[in-house]
């Protein structure tokens, strides 16, 4: 199937789409700061200037588009029709990438976590809070519950 977009207008589209600071990584960051996480985005020392870092706990946050790091069961991760020899390599590549990246972090001793596009929810917020709160050592405001952080966001109840 022929793309619908003309060359030029599949160029421009493409060249608009971000690799950082993305809306699912602020609203991961901004949710794990307001729960008390000093939280560094994209550190460039650490293999795959990972999206947030807490350093006091060594915890690693991965955002992961659900595309472009090909998330299985979601129904984004789905291949587009057109250009199959481009793009077959490049998210095999990507996805390489990333399992190489998340083995030499976890080698230099940092927990590693990954949320995907598609679970950057109050629910998939609280998950993540409760599994990094699980990591030995961590450090955070340990005043304020995840639900309670994600009620005075949302100023409601999930």
């Amino acid at each position: 199937m022929a793309d619908r977009l003309s060359p030029d207008a599949r160029s421009k589209n493409m060249a608009a789409i971000r690799s950082s600071a993305t809306a699912p990584e602020r609203h991961v960051i901004n949710y794990l700061r307001i729960l008390g996480y000093r939280v560094i985005p994209n550190l460039k020392r650490l293999p795959g200037c990972p999206d947030a870092v807490i350093l006091n706990s060594r915890i690693v946050i991965l955002v992961h588009g659900c595309f472009w790091h090909q998330h299985g069961p979601c129904q984004d991760s789905r291949l587009p029709r057109s250009n199959r020899s481009y793009w077959l390599p490049k998210l095999a590549a990507n996805k390489l990438r990333d399992s190489r990246n998340t083995r030499r972090l976890r080698r230099m001793g940092w927990h590693v976590f990954v949320i995907w596009d598609c679970q950057v929810t109050p629910q998939g917020l609280s998950r993540l809070a409760r599994r990094i709160a699980r990591v030995p050592n961590h450090q955070a405001n340990q005043g304020s519950a995840p639900e309670t952080a994600i009620r005075n966001r949302t100023g409601g109840s999930r």
